[in-house]
C-alpha cells in the first residue's frame, strides 16, 4: 500500500497523425471526424474507429494511430489486448521500430497484469536502442521505478526516483517523493529483519529529507523508523499521518 496507483497519462492531444497522402486522407476524413467526436470520453468508439483507420491504405503501421488504439485499450483496462496488438499485429520485422516506440504502452500493460519481469525487459530493450524516436524517457523511467519496486529492487528504484525528482517539474512531484520513501521503507524493513538474525550486520537507512506531507508520506516514514528500530519516531510519524 506504499505506492499510489499509477495512472495512465492523457494521450488525447497526441493521437491524430500528420498526413502525407492527400487522397488517402480524403477517403478517411469521415473516420477522423468520428474520432474527434469520441476521443475524450467514449473509448469503445475510439477503438472501433481507430481499427478502421489502421486497416486503411496509408495508415497501416501509423505510429500515432497505433498509440491511439493502445491508449483506448488501456483506458478500458484491456491490458492483455494491448499486449496482443503490439506483439501480434505489429510482430513482423517491418514494425520493429513501431513496437519500440510503443514500449511504454507495452510495458505498462504487462505491469498492470503483474508480468513484471516481462515489463522490465521491454524497457531495457528500448534503453539499448537509443536511436528510437518518440520516446519520453522520464515517463519510461517512472514506470521502470514502479516495476523495480515490485521486484523488490528498492535500491535501483530509489535511484530512479531521485533522478525524476531532480529532473521533473509537474503535478506528480509529491507522488514521486512518496514512492521514494516507500523504497526506503522497503530497504529499512529488509535491513531490520537481517539485523534481528545478525545484530549490527546492516546500517540504519538514512531517510531522504522531502517536503511531502500527504498521509502516505508519513506512513512510509513510520515504516522506515520501525525498520531502523526507532519506535518513538515511528509513533510520531503515524500520529502525523
Amino acid at each position: 500500500q506504499c505506492l499510489p496507483l499509477f495512472t495512465y497519462p492523457e494521450q488525447q492531444k497526441q493521437c491524430l497523425p500528420l498526413f502525407t497522402y492527400p487522397e488517402q486522407l480524403k477517403q478517411c476524413l469521415p473516420l477522423f471526424t468520428y474520432l474527434s467526436k469520441f476521443i475524450k470520453d467514449d473509448y469503445c468508439q475510439v477503438l472501433e474507429v481507430t481499427n478502421k483507420i489502421l486497416h486503411s491504405d496509408g495508415f497501416r503501421g501509423n505510429f500515432k494511430m497505433a498509440k491511439c488504439k493502445c491508449a483506448a485499450l488501456i483506458k478500458m483496462a484491456r491490458y492483455e489486448e494491448t499486449v496482443k496488438f503490439i506483439r501480434n499485429d505489429l510482430g513482423d520485422s517491418n514494425h520493429k521500430n513501431l513496437r519500440l516506440q510503443l514500449a511504454y504502452e507495452h510495458s505498462y500493460s504487462l505491469y498492470r497484469t503483474f508480468k513484471n519481469e516481462e515489463a522490465l525487459e521491454i524497457l531495457v530493450e528500448v534503453e539499448e536502442n537509443s536511436e528510437v524516436s518518440n520516446i519520453a524517457i522520464d515517463q519510461l523511467n517512472e514506470l521502470k521505478a514502479q516495476i523495480l519496486y515490485r521486484l523488490e529492487e528498492s535500491s535501483e528504484a530509489k535511484k530512479l526516483y531521485k533522478d525524476l525528482i531532480r529532473n521533473c517539474a509537474d503535478d506528480f512531484e509529491e507522488d514521486r517523493e512518496i514512492n521514494l520513501l516507500a523504497c526506503e521503507a522497503a530497504q529499512s524493513l529488509k535491513n531490520g529483519t537481517l539485523n534481528q538474525n545478525r545484530p549490527g550486520s546492516c546500517p540504519k537507512v538514512k531517510m531522504t529529507k522531502l517536503s511531502a506531507t500527504m498521509y502516505e508520506a508519513y506512513y512510509n516514514r513510520a515504516i522506515i523508523h520501525i525498520g531502523n528500530g526507532d519506535y518513538s519516531k515511528a509513533e510520531k510519524s503515524l500520529k502525523n499521518a
